[in-house]
């Protein structure tokens, strides 16, 4: 009797080895998804502020600077601070605005700011679209 005991002891041990192991395995893959998730969620946030950046510094700008930009397709980074493209964290962020005459109000520009930048072997894009005053 004790022999089969012992076996049947041994046989527990190495399926709970087993679960622990799946489970551990599991958890390192979480732990990993997690991190890639919170870089990818970073990138967004700062492609965000900075696309935001561009939209607030072009609010500023007075009428001669939409009679020469309502119909561009390249309208300058605005940062004077920051060349283009912009380097955060090692990761180049390239900014694109370009403006049209909005189809609503021809005293509208439609600003599009492209935010581009490529990380973990994958192109990234964000754009923001806002509506300026040509005539404030």
């Amino acid at each position: 009797m004790a022999p089969q005991k012992n076996g049947f002891m041994m046989i527990g041990v190495l399926i709970a080895t087993m679960i622990i192991g799946l489970a551990f395995v599991a958890y390192l893959n979480l732990s990993i998804l997690g991190t890639k998730a919170t870089n990818i969620a970073a990138d967004y946030t700062v492609a965000a502020n900075l696309a935001q950046k561009q939209l607030e510094l072009l609010k500023t700008q007075d009428k001669n600077f939409w009679v020469t930009h309502i119909i561009d397709s390249n309208i300058p980074w605005q940062d004077t601070a920051q060349t283009n493209p912009v380097n955060i964290n090692n990761t180049d962020y390239l900014i694109t605005t370009s403006s049209e005459v909005s189809e609503e109000d021809n005293q509208l520009a439609k600003v599009t700011v492209t935010v581009q930048w490529h990380e973990q072997e994958n192109d990234h894009l964000l754009q923001f679209i806002m509506l300026y005053d040509t005539n404030p």
